[in-house]
């Protein structure tokens, strides 16, 4: 490419970046194709391009534009795949997600945001040791990160480690006093330490007219350590409504539908789950339960063994299954 079509190119990256910042995404992309006419290989126009794809919801072009920019981005190429998945995960196609993130942290280690958000798809499905070992390298790039402490909060959460849990949610909260979400996690963790009426102080006075999703699932958990269920269902259903459709929040409306003896509801529940996430284990354990309770015993002894193929040697639940394993075969 001659010195004269460079500088064109260089103008004409500028000109599209200027209208980029003020959303003239029309503008944007005209003068984006101008320039790739002159040099289709041009990975900054590319990632621009899938920029602007992004911000109009076209994730799945914006993904192709992505993949043309890593091709040429050289060292660079961590950007537009970090990017990328993002795009994938708004698509809700989780498992390239997974893999654009663990492409980007392999060209750029230090991107504590690939770390954190690939932390964060690993702890919808369950895997929290996976997603803390994310969550400890984003935090050797950048230790006064309050979402990465928030977030590893969540995963020992996750794996019943309610102390360490609470550590992490503390730290985090002196880092942003704000930080709504670490607020949240220290409530249900001095609700699963055995203090939920302080748990739920706490969780109620940060609470406006118009509560989170996140919020409404936290309390709903310290209901049900309350025993209050038909109240953790209720707010289960509004975060449901609200769009909070995970495999934690299934499995958690499942268990307390259980607890009401409504086990064909239940069950739906963590079928709901496991649709979701198919190696979400706590779910096969409750619907192995749920199963024996409605003396479904075939189908109880297919999700135990589920739960047996799936579950770590360390999961919290592994003694509860060994009982309900017992139980299954007995019957």
């Amino acid at each position: 490419m001659s010195k004269v079509d460079a500088k064109k190119v260089e103008q004409f990256l500028e000109k599209a970046t200027g209208y980029l910042h003020v959303a003239e995404y029309e503008h944007a992309i005209k003068w984006l194709n101008r320039a790739l006419e002159i040099q289709p290989d041009n990975a900054q126009a590319w990632f621009y391009k899938g920029v602007v794809e992004t911000n109009r919801n076209g994730f799945e072009a914006a993904i192709a534009c992505y993949e043309q920019s890593a091709r040429t981005a050289g060292s660079h190429a961590f950007l537009p795949l970090f990017n990328m998945g993002n795009a994938f995960q708004s698509l809700g196609r989780i498992d390239e997600a997974i893999a654009a993130f663990y492409k980007a942290i392999k060209i750029e280690p230090d991107l504590a945001d690939a770390w954190i958000n690939l932390g964060r798809l690993l702890d919808d499905r369950g895997q929290h040791s996976e997603a803390i070992r994310c969550y400890d390298s984003a935090l050797k790039s950048n230790s006064d990160d309050p979402v990465a402490w928030s977030n590893k909060g969540n995963s020992l959460r996750g794996l019943f480690k309610f102390n360490e849990a609470l550590d992490c949610y503390k730290k985090s909260l002196q880092l942003d006093v704000r930080n709504l979400a670490a607020t949240v996690g220290i409530a249900s963790c001095y609700g699963q330490l055995g203090d939920p009426l302080t748990a739920l102080t706490i969780l109620n006075d940060v609470m406006g007219r118009e509560i989170p999703p996140f919020v409404l699932l936290e309390r709903a958990v310290l209901y049900g350590l309350s025993g209050r269920h038909e109240e953790a269902v209720l707010d289960l259903d509004s975060a449901i409504q609200q769009g909070l459709d995970s495999a934690e929040v299934w499995n958690n409306r499942g268990e307390c539908l259980a607890k009401l003896q409504r086990l064909d509801e239940s069950i739906a529940s963590f079928d709901r789950a496991l649709a979701i996430a198919p190696n979400f284990v706590p779910a096969w354990f409750g619907k192995a339960r749920a199963l024996v309770n409605v003396k479904r015993t075939t189908e109880a002894r297919s999700a135990i063994n589920k739960y047996f193929e799936l579950a770590p040697g360390s999961d919290p639940l592994r003694e509860a299954a060994v009982a309900l394993r017992s139980i299954v075969y007995q019957s």
